[in-house]
């Protein structure tokens, strides 16, 4: 049976603006992709995040759909998303698929 372990962003960094790609690294490497490996789903709570930088969702998401291929809206999933958040998300995953990962 898979646990369910949801994520917020904007607690876990303490900030609407979540600008440091490092950061994102760490907070992956560390908090999601741990999870994942466990056999369990994450749902990363976006609600308050306010902006992002292109570094810091390509740090966290792009390597995250490239390691959990098919993972993505069933496994992995994104919640409170507001547009702007919503296309970071949505590039991410492009450029993924571009990398070819």
């Amino acid at each position: 049976m898979n646990v369910t372990t949801t994520i917020k962003l904007r607690d876990h960094f303490a900030t609407p603006f979540l600008a440091d790609g490092n950061a994102a690294v760490v907070f992956r490497r560390t908090h999601v992709e741990p999870v994942m490996d466990r056999g369990d789903d994450v749902i990363l709570d976006l609600a308050g995040v306010e902006n992002m930088t292109d570094s810091f969702s390509n740090a966290c998401f792009a390597q995250l759909f490239a390691k959990h291929k098919g993972s993505f809206g069933t496994r992995l999933k994104f919640k409170a998303c507001s547009p702007l958040i919503k296309g970071f998300v949505l590039s991410a995953l492009s450029m993924s698929e571009r990398r070819g990962n």
